[in-house]
């Protein structure tokens, strides 16, 4: 009986992963799975220097920066997947992929990126707003040699209403409005001793050397804001959480396309220490001890810490139009949304 092949689509750290972690904890017999985990060398996001013997799978680096990529999506459909998971149903080449692998019958699983499946969609003319993305999406397409025959609506702002879309794996079902009546599955858990082991292994973390304070600290995960507004507003709270805590360490995980603009104002606040590896927060905030874990709505948080306090800040914000039309959403029991630093504490451990 030959292997079932399971094909991965990843663009970021996070996707890698989750990826890993699917894998890891439902797919590592080789005998009945081969996993082949597709990533972009290209990105900004990733790199080619991850410890590959410590996942059960292929690993194939691929440049998508290139204009033309009808030979790379060709020698992903010959591996003739019996499931394709991808992260982004708005990048072209997922869509694609995902169009063309779901009529060869393979089973088509979209994987949680971020917050979309749980957000709040108050997009004005939404209707009007799809048929404009749809016609930019088939012009990129043609673009980039990918073109599809069969004309569609893509309706982004409906996450995972796609029809082609088989499955969704989410890290909290129940939180999911599923109209379309769409087969939901658990993302497994990260935290298992064993999993994230050979995730540390796999994205060469190691705590004692990367990370040896991770006691009684205040671990805030950024993200590139472009909004100047967001920016000041974002740099005084943390002034403000660095004033009401002074003996404790700031430590600021930096997103990857965080600009050097937005680091350098970072730098300027009082003993603050700045990560810039691209190594996934997760691993991280899973090393954190009794400290604070801080984030304007970043996916990270929802992997959970028992000895951490977890707060979400973007009530902090002015909404400007994206946050007017997609309100962040909480789909947990243990994140705290605030609105100053005053309502930020730590764990009561005594």
């Amino acid at each position: 009986m030959n292997p079932k092949v399971n094909l991965f689509l990843v663009h970021t750290e996070y996707h890698l992963l989750i990826s890993n972690a699917i894998i890891l904890n439902l797919y590592s017999d080789r005998g009945h799975y081969k996993n082949i985990v597709v990533f972009d060398y290209s990105s900004k996001r990733l790199t080619n220097d991850y410890f590959y013997p410590a996942i059960p799978a292929t690993f194939l680096a691929v440049d998508l920066s290139q204009k033309d990529l009808s030979g790379i999506t060709q020698k992903l459909l010959n591996f003739n997947p019996d499931r394709f998971f991808f992260f982004q149903e708005i990048s072209i080449l997922d869509q694609y992929l995902l169009e063309r692998l779901y009529k060869k019958g393979t089973t088509t699983c979209l994987v949680q990126d971020g917050l979309k499946p749980y957000v709040v969609t108050k997009k004005k003319h939404e209707l009007l707003s799809a048929l404009k993305d749809t016609l930019f999406t088939y012009l990129q397409l043609c673009d980039r040699g990918l073109c599809l025959k069969k004309f569609k609506i893509f309706n982004w702002y409906r996450y995972g209403h796609v029809a082609s879309i088989m499955e969704v794996w989410l890290t909290h079902p129940g939180a999911f409005y599923n109209p379309k009546k769409k087969n939901i599955y658990q993302i497994p858990e990260i935290a298992e001793k064993d999993v994230v082991s050979k995730l540390a292994v796999f994205f060469k973390f190691e705590s004692k050397n990367d990370f040896p304070n991770s006691l009684n600290v205040v671990f805030y995960i950024n993200q590139p804001f472009k909004n100047a507004s967001h920016i000041k507003t974002e740099i005084q709270f943390l002034q403000q959480v660095r004033n009401k805590f002074p003996d404790k360490d700031l430590i600021i995980k930096i997103h990857p396309l965080t600009p050097q603009t937005t680091i350098a104002l970072y730098s300027e606040i009082n003993n603050v220490h700045i990560i810039k590896k691209k190594i996934p927060a997760e691993l991280y905030i899973l090393s954190l001890k009794n400290s604070v874990v801080l984030s304007g709505w970043s996916t990270s948080l929802l992997t959970y810490n028992p000895t951490c306090n977890y707060f979400y800040m973007y009530k902090i914000f002015e909404p400007d139009k994206i946050l007017k039309q997609l309100a962040p959403a909480n789909p947990t029991d243990y994140i705290t949304e605030v609105a100053c630093a005053d309502e930020i504490t730590f764990p009561d451990y005594t």
